[in-house]
């Protein structure tokens, strides 16, 4: 198992918003069911290669409640 501290990664095309809307909205609130994915990147020593995954995580918070949620995969390169 690799340490997050011997790798270098990039996150990219980050897109959030509400189920069933596309904008992102500047803030949500409690009961807001979201959708969210992020492409994620690691730096192979040469170029940027798909970073693959399944422990991937996203936490929201907003006070109360926290939200951490581990996110599934297409295991390319997208989380949702």
């Amino acid at each position: 198992m690799r340490s997050s501290l011997s790798f270098c990664v990039q996150a990219g095309n980050l897109v959030h918003h509400r189920v069933g809307e596309t904008d992102e909205p500047a803030i949500y609130r409690i009961k807001d069911d979201l959708e969210f994915s992020v492409e994620i990147y690691e730096w192979s020593g040469k170029s940027w290669e798909p970073h693959v995954a399944n422990d991937v995580q996203v936490q929201f918070y907003m006070m109360s409640p926290y939200v951490l949620k581990t996110l599934s995969t297409d295991k390319k390169v997208t989380y949702f």
